[in-house]
């Protein structure tokens, strides 16, 4: 009994939710348009903001009274390692650069 209401609740929200098509047409045909040079300049900005924190967090003292000033750096550290991942990954699908062989290397060097 329980489940035929979970179900016919699922079927109400159904209703209300745009189809997968409706979605797609709203995004701008341009966002699925590849660039080699866009894909380039987005693996280097994120590798320099890495890089970046990774020189600013060299200059702070290990010391527990850092410790916020740690834990700051290291939420901010691995939110932009995470974006950088998510590139690497992007390349394993064949998404990011128009050619394969730009994918294949970008994301074997960004994995390694």
């Amino acid at each position: 009994m329980r489940r035929e209401g979970a179900k016919n609740c699922l079927i109400k929200l159904m209703e209300y939710l745009p189809s997968k098509k409706q979605l797609q047409d709203l995004i701008p045909p341009d966002v699925f348009e590849r660039s080699n040079i866009k894909a380039g300049l987005l693996v280097l900005r994120d590798l320099a903001v890495v890089c970046g924190l990774g020189y600013l967090g060299s200059k702070i003292p290990p010391e527990a009274a850092y410790a916020p000033l740690w834990a700051l750096y290291g939420f901010w550290q691995g939110a932009a390692a995470t974006g950088l991942w998510v590139l690497a990954h992007e390349c394993g699908h064949g998404a990011l650069f128009n050619s394969s062989f730009l994918n294949d290397t970008t994301g074997f060097m960004l994995h390694s």
